[in-house]
């Protein structure tokens, strides 16, 4: 069962599933020169298929490598992408991937602050 985090009214986080790679596609491919200039694998996603190959294997990762990555939606459009480890050091971390449409400082602190 894929987990769903409600953050406010109009943000849900949802987590991570193969129906997911259209939308993740289409927003790297549109923003390919906003988000070039921080990510790396931005320049090695040439087609819809190594988006796919990226959510086949982060979906199918043993247990003691899982990490949960949530889609952020907002207003029910795919907003980014957070992800979520715990290691067995107890120490936790996190990262954030939001696009330029929904990368408002608020947006993204009311996201750690409600899902930490």
């Amino acid at each position: 069962m894929y987990k769903t985090l409600e953050i406010d009214n109009d943000i849900i986080l949802k987590q991570l599933e193969l129906d997911d790679c259209e939308d993740i596609y289409k927003t790297i491919n549109n923003q390919r020169e906003y988000l070039g200039k921080w990510l790396p694998f931005v320049e090695s996603t040439k087609e819809p298929n190594d988006t796919k190959k990226f959510v086949e294997m982060t979906v199918g990762l043993p247990e003691d490598r899982f990490e949960y990555i949530f889609t952020i939606r907002y207003k029910n459009q795919f907003g980014g992408l957070i992800g979520f480890k715990c290691t067995d050091k107890g120490n936790n971390g996190n990262w954030l991937l939001a696009f330029r449409e929904f990368a408002g400082k608020r947006n993204c602190n009311k996201i750690r602050q409600t899902a930490l």
